[in-house]
């Protein structure tokens, strides 16, 4: 099983609408290092993968960022595309968890937030970025909430782990 980030968006947009990204972010301001740690001790083998995967993407995404800050990158810079698709890869990660630990608040709050970053991710990019960028989008466009219990969900989520992880540097 493939599947990775911490991510940012507004967990109250549960729509699959579009929305434009929020005015005055900038390329530095999505690095935001947060880090997460529980005991592996109390994690059984499938709660163990997604964490590693999530932190991979966790780990790809503030090198994106701390690259672009370091460069002074303007905020449109396309390589932000690339964080918020990472990140949204995490959230579709932390979807899958949430679900596999019956914790279906979490995994609703994580598919929201999968849908705002993507949203956000495919406003911003060009080249072969978006066009991955572009089939996430599309994939979750059929997705139910994970709440709603649809067995189709979480390898649906699978296949948009999957789709964004050549983002991956």
């Amino acid at each position: 099983m493939t599947i990775g980030t911490a991510g940012c968006g507004n967990a109250a947009d549960t729509t699959n609408s579009i929305t434009p990204p929020p005015t005055g972010e900038t390329a530095g301001s999505v690095a935001d290092n947060t880090t997460t740690s529980i005991p592996s001790s109390l994690l059984d083998d499938e709660s163990r993968e997604y964490m590693a995967v999530l932190k991979e993407s966790l780990a790809a995404s503030n090198t994106i960022a701390a690259e672009l800050e370091s460069s002074n990158a303007p905020e449109d810079d396309p390589r932000v595309a690339v964080i918020y698709g990472l990140r949204a890869r995490g959230q579709a990660v932390t979807a899958l968890k949430a679900i596999h630990e019956k914790q279906p608040a979490l995994a609703d709050d994580s598919f929201a937030q999968l849908i705002t970053l993507l949203n956000r991710a495919t406003l911003m990019e060009t080249g072969e970025p978006a066009e991955i960028l572009a089939r996430a989008r599309k994939l979750v466009e059929g997705i139910e909430p994970p709440s709603y219990e649809n067995a189709a969900t979480p390898a649906a989520l699978r296949r948009i782990v999957d789709e964004l992880a050549p983002l991956l540097p």
